[in-house]
């Protein structure tokens, strides 16, 4: 986190996606995607530092600069790595790839939430969906995904607990988990369309490999 001290109280503003948590990337990404207005900067930075706007406003124009400069910095680290599981509050997650035995109203719910136009709104509950509370962190390779191996699930599909969920994860996911998450979903769609040509695992390994580099993404 990046400290800044105004009016002698410390803020602390986010310094790359992995400490962006979702509201504030779903806050920033409503403003729409050209944000070079002085109002506009004012608004991303109070978001990012919860610094009040007032505040904001009254600082020089130099300073006012450098915390948008450090703002749009953190927009220009994209994820590094796919995140299979991960802690938060004390529970294990893990990333349910088990598509082709999904639950209806899981499916349901996911293409709703999906439609163009929605994603960002519904980044949160999305998430909630593809992470689920697990019994133990398990290591999957490429292959386990696409053949769609179950996670180690401590729950079936319940909307009430989806949608308590999303609002932990709304408060404190950060994106870089989303934004692997979402570009490894489009990779393994792909690959599972492979699967189905009758490509050998070894040629659909290599595949693969060569998808997730052209988006610079680690298993």
């Amino acid at each position: 986190m990046i400290k800044l001290n105004v009016n002698d109280k410390i803020y602390e503003m986010p310094s790359s996606m992995e400490e962006l948590v979702i509201d504030k990337y779903q806050r920033i990404m409503e403003l729409g995607e050209d944000r070079t207005s002085i109002d506009d900067m004012i608004e991303v930075i109070s978001i990012l530092s919860g610094m009040d706007k007032e505040l904001i406003s009254i600082l020089k124009i130099e300073s006012l600069k450098t915390l948008n400069n450090l703002a749009t910095t953190i927009f220009k680290t994209g994820p590094s790595a796919f995140v299979q599981h991960f802690e938060l509050d004390g529970v294990w997650y893990e990333f349910d790839s088990n598509f082709s035995n999904m639950n209806i109203g899981k499916y349901s719910d996911l293409t709703k939430l999906s439609e163009p136009g929605l994603v960002n709104k519904n980044l949160h509950t999305i998430m909630a969906l593809m992470y689920i509370p697990s019994n133990k962190k398990k290591k999957r390779n490429i292959l386990d995904f696409i053949k769609s191996e179950k996670a180690n699930l401590k729950e079936e599909y319940e909307p009430s607990k989806i949608e308590e969920r999303a609002d932990l994860f709304k408060e404190k996911l950060t994106m870089n988990i989303v934004l692997s998450c979402v570009l490894f979903i489009s990779i393994l769609r792909s690959a599972i369309y492979l699967s189905k040509s009758g490509i050998s695992d070894e040629d659909l390994e290599e595949k693969v490999i060569e998808l997730l580099n052209s988006v610079s993404l680690k298993m």
